[in-house]
């Protein structure tokens, strides 16, 4: 009767941490679609060269749900701080970027704090940070603006 009773209570436990892993995988899996619709959403008004406040208040909002479901991704930050360059606004920008690189320092966010810091016209940080993205992956050189290389 006991090993009866100990293998029910096993298996109630390890069915309450497989619902658990799945409503955490769900979260994980819709973070990451809305994070790929803001994405989409910027490069196609990027590339028309013309994106409208609508849009941006409505990536963010995305934005914010999905760091609700899923918080740890780096690249929601990042995402963040594209919209707010697309937008020209250069320290919220800044900002998204220093949360990233809170999460996870890697070139990308590094290259993306050069941008916020050139736009804003601190030569001497934005000088800092692409060269240390240019050292940490070479292949982002041709992104950096040619008076900062």
């Amino acid at each position: 009767m006991k090993g009866r009773t100990l293998a029910w209570i096993v298996c109630a436990v390890l069915a309450v941490a497989l619902a658990a892993q799945t409503v955490r995988w769900h979260s994980t899996l819709t973070a990451s679609r809305q994070l790929r619709g803001v994405e989409l959403l910027a490069a196609a008004a990027s590339s028309r060269g013309r994106a409208s406040l609508a849009l941006l208040a409505e990536g963010l909002q995305t934005l914010r749900t999905a760091q609700e479901l899923d918080p740890k991704p780096v690249k929601i930050p990042m995402a963040r701080g594209e919209l707010q360059l697309l937008f020209r606004n250069y320290e919220a920008a800044a900002e998204a970027y220093r949360e990233a690189e809170k999460i996870e320092p890697r070139p990308e966010v590094y290259l993306g704090l050069g941008h916020a810091y050139a736009r804003l016209g601190r030569t001497d940080e934005a000088r800092r940070y692409y060269g240390l993205a240019v050292r940490l992956d070479d292949r982002l050189a041709p992104s950096v603006p040619p008076e900062f290389h």
